[in-house]
């Protein structure tokens, strides 16, 4: 059986949760962002860019050229190349060029590497942890240590668990994207279902998120767009709205609803008030 819920139920307990327990919340949104939101951006993509735009823009100028300046320019251009190919500075340099450009391709891989390793054995069991420690702030004040709860229990079917998850939603999204979507929303209880139990084997615990979240993806879409005025607030401030208030809000508002799906706050009164 579906359960109703709306986004201001939701929103309402998440705020009441806030008001009451606010710089922990506040600290532990903020731990996690630091460590798994960060952006893994290597300063080559802006060089791309400019590169593309100076293309662009030399196309530009060339196709203002007359024909007959096109083809001399063409001409002196490939005479150069063909002068620079057969001189001694070339058959000098082009290994050098060649080496510099593998090692480039083999230090990206590295890089890519690592990020993958950390997001699968740091960076899940973290999520997992601070799901646990949002969920259990609408019973108690939760200790700090349940960030590591995934570390210490169960950790080898977490990353597991996490790791398929991940997987299964990007080959979802190989085609055309919207299936991708789709199953994000199909597999986001999973965090959660592992905070509560680590053992739940990864086959289990996605088809109970698939269950959970049968005939509520749309709302749960709904409920994310309902937050895109705090995110662009949080761009605005350079990210201090979001540290200070829509972070830890919007991580509630998630714990809130899974809390919701789970029976567990059947009613208002049920949340933890001191």
């Amino acid at each position: 059986m579906e359960k109703a819920w709306t986004r201001r139920e939701l929103k309402e307990k998440s705020k009441t949760i806030l008001g009451m327990q606010y710089w922990r919340m506040v600290l532990v949104a903020f731990i996690v962002s630091v460590l798994c939101s960060g952006s893994f951006v290597t300063d080559s993509v802006p060089s791309m860019l400019s590169d593309q735009s100076t293309e662009l823009i030399q196309t530009h100028v060339m196709q203002q050229d007359s024909a007959s300046q096109k083809t001399e320019v063409v001409k002196k251009g490939k005479q150069k190349l063909k002068d620079f190919k057969n001189s001694k500075e070339f058959q000098k340099t082009f290994p050098a060029i060649v080496i510099s450009f593998i090692a480039v391709i083999v230090m990206g891989m590295i890089v890519v590497g690592f990020t993958i390793l950390i997001i699968v054995f740091v960076c899940n069991p973290f999520s997992v942890g601070a799901a646990r420690f949002m969920s259990m702030g609408f019973e108690k004040k939760p200790k700090f240590k349940e960030l590591f709860f995934a570390f210490e229990h169960e950790y080898r079917n977490v990353v597991d668990t996490m790791f398929f998850r991940s997987l299964y939603t990007f080959l979802w999204s190989l085609l055309f994207i919207i299936p991708g979507i789709v199953k994000k929303y199909e597999y986001r209880m999973v965090p959660y279902i592992l905070a509560q139990t680590p053992d739940m084997n990864k086959k289990q615990a996605l088809a109970l998120s698939s269950q959970m979240m049968h005939g509520q993806k749309w709302n749960a879409f709904v409920l994310d767009l309902s937050f895109l005025g705090w995110r662009i607030l949080s761009g605005i401030t350079l990210g201090l709205v979001g540290t200070f208030y829509a972070s830890p809000y919007i991580h509630l508002t998630n714990a809130s609803l899974y809390r919701t799906l789970q029976g567990l706050d059947e009613q208002y009164g049920n949340i933890y008030i001191g």
